[in-house]
């Protein structure tokens, strides 16, 4: 198995925003309100939540299992003083993951959100990845291209793959891992993320996307488990929660008791 589940944790692009809207004189908080604000405008009210490629990465968190080894991490977790940018930083590392190990994408609303985010990010870093990409097929055939409909073998969308449809109103992460037996821990909207990261508080961000990616691993299992894996499952359960406690951070043991007390399979 060689399986690589991420989530992203955004927020508004604030020097995008100040240079669109000339806002120079305002201030982060500020800036990002006026972004909601325009959002708003543009969908006569249905929705703020900023455009794509008015989004900034802040945040990456996965699941990687290649091998006989699991990782749950959080990209960049251990270096945040990248001096060329967090979110340079963090793609780099993504995508270098994905070039060493060419995995099986999965992600929830990868289709609608992550990858459009991580396209838009890589231009505008001018960060290029031929394996993600695979601009000329170098690494892999056309039928296993990343984004030939973006539900190729390469990246599975399993909020896409359950509903059947990318078609479908989108179902939040947290009431289907809920549903399943994971404890009920609500999403963190992206007023919150956005509210934490100008007030500098980075770690509850990166804890919360750890958090999330472990709900997308565990319904990813679920979904093998009822697909065609079940005797591999419980070996997985296992790595999952080795993995957990031997991990160096202190929120694993809050994720380990989360894990625990499941009512799983």
């Amino acid at each position: 198995m060689n399986v690589f589940a991420f989530h992203l944790k955004t927020v508004p692009d604030l020097d995008a925003g100040r240079k669109f809207w000339n806002l120079g004189d305002l201030g982060d908080e500020e800036v990002g309100a006026v972004m909601h604000s325009k959002r708003r405008q543009e969908t006569d009210g249905a929705s703020d939540s900023i455009r794509h490629h008015f989004q900034k990465i802040v945040s990456i968190s996965a699941v990687h299992r290649v091998g006989e080894k699991i990782q749950i991490w959080s990209l960049g977790a251990e270096k945040w003083g990248y001096a060329e940018g967090l979110e340079y930083g963090l793609l780099r590392e993504l995508f270098s993951r994905i070039a060493l190990h060419s995995p099986e994408l999965v992600s929830w609303n990868g289709t609608a959100f992550d990858l459009p985010v991580l396209r838009y990010r890589s231009l505008a870093h001018h960060l290029a990845s031929e394996r993600y990409w695979n601009i000329e097929g170098q690494h892999l055939t056309v039928k296993d291209d990343f984004f030939l409909d973006n539900r190729t073998c390469r990246h599975m969308d399993l909020m896409n793959a359950l509903a059947g449809s990318d078609n479908i109103p989108h179902s939040p992460l947290s009431e289907v891992a809920s549903l399943l037996g994971f404890p009920n821990t609500s999403d963190m909207t992206s007023r919150e993320v956005f509210e934490a990261y100008i007030s500098d508080n980075m770690g509850e961000i990166r804890n919360k996307t750890d958090a999330d990616v472990l709900k997308i691993w565990f319904i990813y299992l679920r979904f093998q488990h009822v697909n065609r894996h079940r005797e591999e499952l419980n070996m997985e359960i296992e790595r999952t929660r080795d993995c957990l406690a031997s991990g160096k951070q202190p929120h694993f043991s809050e994720l380990l008791t989360l894990w625990n007390t499941m009512a799983l399979f």
